[in-house]
């Protein structure tokens, strides 16, 4: 993201500001005036810094078509989900006791990871129970609005 790169650059303008974000993929970077004369070596230092990405997860839901586009990075952290006596639970599993039988599916959180678990993998077991568009629309959006949908949900 451009405005990590501008922190990040602003170290090497000894105090200046020296990069301007321009959009979320651009940046502008002014050469301070006391590296003027050694151009070379502060783009190269420019070029070799680590820059982190961040990256923010999409969901676009065009309701009046049943439409959804979920994007890699779309995650849910644990919660359960009912749905016409249907129970679909995210968690870390209990050793001591395994996941219920019957109308019940349980999704693993994968452990050691902070993210969360992919919210293609909720939809996934959604759509081997048949669900309709607008029932996954309406818990997608509930999701969002309980907190626990990490990422950005649009609708058009």
């Amino acid at each position: 993201e451009a405005n990590n790169a501008e922190r990040e650059i602003f170290s090497l303008g000894e105090r200046e500001k020296i990069a301007f974000a321009l959009s979320a993929a651009e940046i502008q970077i002014e050469i301070p005036e006391s590296l003027i004369e050694e151009k070379v070596r502060f783009a190269s230092n420019v070029l070799r810094m680590d820059v982190e990405v961040d990256t923010r997860g999409v969901v676009v839901i065009n309701e009046r078509k049943g439409l959804i586009v979920i994007g890699e990075d779309v995650t849910i952290l644990p919660v359960a989900v009912v749905l016409e006596g249907i129970r679909i639970e995210i968690a870390s599993p209990d050793p001591q006791q395994p996941p219920k039988v019957g109308n019940a599916a349980f999704l693993d959180t994968q452990p050691g990871k902070d993210k969360g678990t992919p919210l293609k993998q909720l939809v996934d077991a959604l759509n081997e129970l048949q669900i309709r568009p607008e029932q996954l629309i309406a818990i997608i959006q509930s999701l969002k609005a309980a907190g626990v949908l990490q990422g950005e949900v649009i609708v058009i």
